[in-house]
């Protein structure tokens, strides 16, 4: 017999994903999707959905942003997954992903859009408050990971990746590695300028 969806039913299975995801080093929301799918629900989302319904008040107006990193983690995913060559090669050379106020209004925040710009200087940060976005995520880490083609080193010799901690960038493997910190990168929008703004900061 199916456990009832109750708020610890779904903590709980929360905690088992990112226990699994450590382990086998898969997507936590591949993870919570796949416990969901195994449950009778189309994904996550729906679970969660269904799980909203069954509250006597509406969790609109008790919680309007319900399990919010979640919901950055599905829009995160969504956009990586979709995104351009182009904007893999940016946020792998060290860019900065943004997005717009109004966005953050409408309750839904899997339903977020993303402006990808330059590495976070004086000069982005101005277009960024002219322009009227909000700094989601930094990837000022990503291109120490990387070797990309024409690097050079002080001297002008071509650059070679350090065994074991860099490797021959691709937009295949820019990806990849970015979807396998969707997580992380939620965490880190979710607690930056959304958090702030969503609190009325």
């Amino acid at each position: 017999m199916q456990e009832p969806l109750t708020k610890g039913r779904l903590e709980q299975l929360r905690r088992d994903a990112r226990k699994q995801k450590k382990v086998s080093g898969t997507p936590y929301v591949q993870l919570l999707n796949l416990s969901a799918h195994s449950m009778g629900f189309a994904d996550w989302a729906d679970l969660h959905h269904q799980w909203e319904k069954s509250l006597s008040a509406p969790a609109s107006t008790t919680e309007p942003y319900a399990d919010p990193i979640l919901q950055i983690s599905q829009a995160l995913e969504t956009y990586l997954r979709q995104c351009s060559n182009n904007d893999v090669l940016w946020l792998c050379r060290g860019g900065t992903l943004w997005v717009r106020p109004r966005d953050l209004k409408n309750g839904d925040l899997s339903a977020l859009h993303f402006e990808v710009m330059g590495a976070l200087d004086r000069a982005t940060q101005d277009e960024a408050d002219n322009t009227g976005l909000l700094l989601s995520n930094d990837f000022e880490g990503f291109p120490d990971r990387f070797v990309f083609d024409g690097d050079e080193d002080d001297e002008g010799n071509p650059l070679e990746p350090q065994e074991g901690v860099q490797e021959w960038y691709s937009h295949e493997r820019g990806r990849e590695m970015l979807l396998a910190e969707v997580e992380d990168l939620a965490i880190d929008a979710y607690h930056g300028s959304i958090e702030h703004y969503l609190a009325g900061d």
